[in-house]
């Protein structure tokens, strides 16, 4: 017997070590992918924001021509969007591209934090257990020690 509480102390005592060792880790991987994918998600943002304000400058440039009447050329200003078109395709496909990936991010973002948790569980449940066993394996051999002085004094 004594070997089987010998042996719930090894395991409560890795169990107890895993509970804090291997999802800490992994909680501290989840949390830190999740803080990337954020960062990643704000550099869409600032991308789109400034596609957004490229666009927004035509379009004032625009109608401010339009306010203007017959005293503004419309064929310049046309000429002077167009000419800045390759930059603001290039703007958009970017943007568009970041877009993309930052929804792909906040999804993985959402996993990750999913998964910090479920680390969580594991861990507080294999400490739990690990304490468990290790009071039941110590207990247990403290009482076979203290029945065997018993026996060898009676």
């Amino acid at each position: 017997m004594k070997f089987i509480y010998e042996s719930m102390v090894v395991v409560g005592s890795s169990l107890l070590a895993y509970g804090f060792n291997v999802p800490w880790t992994s909680y501290d991987e989840a949390e830190t992918k999740r803080i990337d994918a954020i960062v990643q998600v704000e550099k869409s943002a600032f991308a789109y924001g400034e596609y957004a304000r490229v666009v927004n400058s035509r379009i004032d440039l625009y109608n401010s021509c339009v306010k203007q009447g017959e005293q503004c050329n419309i064929n310049k200003i046309a000429q002077e969007i167009l000419s800045d078109e390759p930059n603001s395709r290039e703007l958009a496909i970017h943007s568009h591209d970041l877009l993309m990936e930052s929804q792909r991010i906040a999804h993985l973002a959402v996993h990750y934090e999913k998964m910090k948790e479920i680390w969580m569980v594991v861990g507080i449940f294999s400490c739990l257990m690990g304490a468990g066993l290790l009071f039941f394996g110590f207990s247990n051999i403290r009482r076979d020690k203290q029945l065997g002085k018993q026996r060898n004094s009676s």
